[in-house]
């Protein structure tokens, strides 16, 4: 009987969590920060320097993108200077190992940059992204090419989605007295009236 009654307690509080789970926006951002002289021709990708960068792991409590849907903002960002006259700076993003080349920009020499490439806003970039890549993985990586001097790489990854639970707790109901409990208190009631009669 108790243990009936502890696992209608229990099948509440899961209704309950269940019933108060509220979808929330996460924002993340990550950065490498690395002095790399990036050389290759034609704005080739240049193999001696990759950025790995990070979604959220759901190993420290917090969710990766489930789908490219989810993701309402993704941002990488790239600060470094120029260092051939008029150089083009061509950018790579790697998911699920397939390079795909995202954007092409002019830097002149010598000059301090930073260069943003917004993956859900720009319709052109978003197009060499399929959603189905996004599936299933917690990291990927950036790669350049051109004539420049990396100083760092970021990602500002903010989506929809997740849950948060609400715990309630419920407690225990109180134990019903069984048919031979009620007989006895029944019983020593009477008992009790019947004294009282006699005086």
């Amino acid at each position: 009987m108790k243990e009936v009654k502890k696992l209608y307690g229990f099948l509440i509080v899961l209704l309950l969590i269940a019933s108060n789970s509220q979808a929330f926006n996460f924002d993340f951002y990550d950065e490498v920060v690395a002095n790399q002289q990036i050389s290759s021709l034609s704005g080739e990708r240049y193999d001696g320097f990759t950025a790995n960068l990070k979604f959220p792991t759901s190993a420290s409590s917090e969710y990766y993108p489930l789908s490219y849907n989810d993701i309402t903002r993704f941002e990488i960002t790239l600060a470094g200077y120029g260092n051939a006259p008029n150089g083009d700076i061509s950018v790579y993003l790697n998911l699920n190992s397939m390079w795909i080349e995202l954007a092409s920009y002019t830097v002149d020499e010598n000059d301090e940059f930073c260069l943003k490439v917004d993956l859900k806003n720009d319709k052109e970039v978003e197009s060499y992204i399929n959603g189905d890549d996004f599936m299933g993985i917690d990291s990927f990586q950036v790669a350049y090419g051109g004539n420049f001097s990396h100083s760092s790489t970021s990602v500002n990854l903010e989506w929809s989605g997740g849950y948060v639970m609400m715990v309630v707790v419920v407690p225990e109901p109180e134990p019903i007295p069984e048919p031979a409990s009620l007989i006895l208190l029944l019983a020593g009631i009477l008992k009790l009236s019947l004294r009282s009669i006699k005086r």
